[in-house]
């Protein structure tokens, strides 16, 4: 995983910048290999780990790192406004988080499903695959505990929704149900129209 970095484009100056395609290449690329330099009409933030998530105060015509530094670049009204937006966020936050926790594990599991086109693996296991990349990014499984499965729908890119008292992952290879031409066709679809078509319902 490498780098990312962040920019806030101010919309009055998009005339200018964009007669100017030149300088604003030249801008990006300076501050995307760390050099400081300033394009009027543009923020850009540091670089910064792709791995890293980095939370943002834009307005104002700013675009600051909500850390340390950037605090210190806001005035005494912003950092206040900064308290509200994190309270909410951890708001938002603790009240997914609840959601995930709290959905019952009241669905059952159709053993011919399984069996046919997908596996029951500890949720351990689940987690080595994931980091070994042996499961698909297009397949999905659910939360299991006593032989009973939730709501909450689990993918390889969101392995913190699994509740902390699932014990198993119940996976559907959804390649193996669909085929691979009818999910390459879905993508040529999503692609040309430029939004994702409807999902396949599977019930398991």
């Amino acid at each position: 995983m490498g780098y990312q970095t962040t920019i806030g484009i101010l919309n009055d100056q998009w005339d200018k910048i964009k007669n100017h395609p030149e300088e604003f290449v030249d801008t990006m690329d300076k501050r995307i290999n760390g050099i400081e330099v300033y394009q009027n009409g543009v923020e850009v933030t540091r670089p910064h780990h792709a791995d890293d998530f980095q939370l943002l105060f834009s307005g104002e015509n700013c675009l600051i790192p909500i850390n340390s530094d950037g605090l210190r670049c806001l005035s005494a009204q912003h950092r206040k406004e900064v308290i509200k937006k994190a309270e909410l966020i951890l708001h938002w936050a603790k009240s997914y988080i609840d959601s995930i926790e709290h959905k019952p594990y009241n669905k059952n599991i159709t053993p011919k499903l399984v069996k046919e086109h997908g596996e029951i693996m500890t949720v351990e296991d689940f987690r080595t695959k994931c980091d070994n990349n042996e499961l698909n990014y297009d397949d999905f499984g659910y939360p299991v505990k006593n032989n009973k499965r939730s709501s909450q729908k689990i993918h390889t890119y969101n392995l913190s929704d699994i509740p902390s008292d699932a014990t198993h992952i119940v996976w559907i290879y959804v390649v193996k149900i669909f085929g691979l031409k009818t999910l390459l066709a879905l993508q040529q679809a999503k692609d040309l129209l430029g939004k994702i078509p409807p999902k396949p319902f599977v019930s398991i």
